[in-house]
């Protein structure tokens, strides 16, 4: 709250300066780029001579807390951070292709039978592509990701503090590594994750890590001549492929690799904290709010506005003092 009314002042006031793009809402390093190409072509143009001057400054972050320091603050084991990869330039075409066989289908009123015998017909229509099929799972401390290729099956754990989504689009990651190592010309890959497909569909510099990074191998290698599609499959659905990927994504044969998303990393420090409060509001028995509100949680939505939210907020924390 504190760091949005400052950066409000200092934004209504002007008084930071308009080359300043860095911690600035819908503003960005690209702007700067931009300006500094602007500058470059003005000055080709009126044939003057035009000077830059860069420098980046060593350790500018070293005294600052990371992730692992917060974890390790709160019995968290520290674990390595998959920070962004860099970002694709604007001028740079990313189109990823799609099949959208099952869209219209829904899963609440297709059954099971409808749903392999459009996977069959679809298969006949793509019968020249090879189908690779990727699962992700997390049950209990247990992150798995798997890959079936043919005959094979690729699979491997992931760290327990990723997520399901984490684990579902680095199965796609894999898949497209066999499909680099395997050199097939055609292929089409099959995911039970919407939200991994949607992702790919939808990249953007703020997507997460790995959608960046299969985005980019993708390209790569569509770049090399290769044909490879995404299509979306409903899961649990008697598609043997699938359900191959599920069972071995449930049952990781080796840890592949042990780093952690830095959304999955900050959302772990948010579940600790959350847990590390609670026992903390657990040991208030004298308190009379804790009662009436004993799980640490967001209250209700009670539609206040701006003006009864600052009468009532005082008044809830003068009645937890007094208790």
């Amino acid at each position: 709250m504190v760091n949005a009314r400052l950066a409000y002042l200092l934004e209504t006031h002007k008084w930071l300066s308009p080359f300043q793009s860095g911690f600035r809402r819908g503003r960005s390093t690209l702007d700067n780029i931009l300006r500094l190409e602007t500058s470059i072509r003005e000055a080709f143009v009126s044939k003057k001579h035009l000077v830059s001057i860069m420098f980046d400054m060593e350790k500018a972050y070293d005294r600052t807390w990371r992730i692992g320091k917060i974890l390790r603050s709160i019995n968290t084991v520290d674990f390595p951070v998959l920070n962004k990869s860099d970002e694709f330039p604007p001028w740079k075409d990313i189109s990823v292709s799609f099949i959208d066989v099952f869209e219209k289908w829904h899963k609440s009123t297709t059954h099971n039978l409808v749903y392999r015998s459009i996977f069959y017909d679809h298969r006949q229509q793509f019968s020249g592509y090879e189908p690779v099929f990727t699962d992700g799972s997390k049950a209990d401390n247990l992150v798995g990701t798997a890959v079936v290729i043919r005959n094979s099956i690729v699979s491997g754990g992931l760290h327990e503090l990723c997520s399901v989504f984490t684990s579902e689009i680095y199965a796609i990651y894999l898949a497209l590594v066999e499909i680099a190592d395997r050199n097939y010309k055609n292929t089409i890959l099959y995911s039970d994750s919407k939200s991994a497909i949607e992702a790919l569909r939808s990249v953007s510099p703020l997507s997460q890590p790995i959608v960046l990074k299969c985005v980019e191998f993708y390209l790569y290698l569509t770049g090399k001549g290769l044909n490879i599609m995404f299509c979306w499959i409903p899961g649990h659905s008697g598609i043997i492929g699938n359900e191959m990927a599920d069972t071995a994504a449930r049952r990781p044969a080796t840890v592949v690799d042990n780093f952690v998303p830095l959304c999955d990393a900050l959302q772990a420090v948010k579940i600790q904290l959350t847990k590390k409060w609670q026992r903390t509001w657990d040991e208030q028995n004298q308190n009379k709010l804790h009662d009436i509100h004993p799980m640490v949680k967001p209250l209700k939505n009670f539609a206040l506005n701006r003006k009864q939210s600052v009468v009532l907020t005082p008044q809830n924390w003068t009645h937890s003092f007094d208790a």
